[in-house]
């Protein structure tokens, strides 16, 4: 009987109806409201946890545990942090063997002479100290294809006591190819 409801409902979801799907006391509600759907608990108060496969194609609905493993193979993601003039990393790990691609580090306010920035990620150095001019303004752009060979952030370690600099440094990073 459960199953009926559970078809029933979900034929008529993008009919601005709302279904009911309960055994013994237990269920959830399907709701379609202004272009809108949702699950909810049966007396409407909170909403309903839904559990499901892995997505496989382009329109499923993602799982947490897929999402939590990262994005799938060959996806670039960028990562970016806001440095000062004290070392900064940051909060996002990324995971030994995803493919560092490229990192770009745009010096905003020009460090104090003497300054240097050094840049790593995930184990591997992507610039080493005096590598990228800390006192000039700009971006600096270096292509890379290295798989990161630790867990680890996006780290930017500051050198040389500046009184002022400022920087965003940038990461892109992917799963490697299968």
């Amino acid at each position: 009987m459960a199953l009926g409801l559970i078809v029933d409902g979900l034929k008529n979801f993008g009919n601005n109806l709302t279904s009911l799907v309960a055994t013994s006391g237990v269920g959830f509600t399907l709701r379609s409201l202004a272009d809108v759907g949702e699950v909810r608990t049966l007396d409407n108060s909170t909403y309903a946890i839904l559990r499901g496969a892995t997505p496989l194609a382009d329109n499923d609905f993602a799982t947490k545990g897929y999402v939590d493993d990262g994005p799938p193979t060959g996806v670039v993601r960028p990562l970016a942090i806001n440095v000062g003039t004290t070392t900064g990393s940051s909060v996002t790990v990324v995971q030994a063997g995803r493919a560092l691609t490229q990192l770009s580090v745009n010096i905003t306010t020009a460090y104090s002479v003497g300054a240097t920035i050094a840049v790593s990620c995930g184990g591997v150095v992507l610039a080493a100290a005096g590598a990228i001019n800390a006192q000039v303004l700009g971006v600096s752009v270096l292509e890379i294809l290295r798989p990161a060979t630790a867990n680890g952030p996006l780290t930017v370690t500051v050198a040389g006591a500046p009184g002022v600099g400022a920087c965003t440094a940038y990461v892109e990073y992917s799963t490697p190819l299968q």
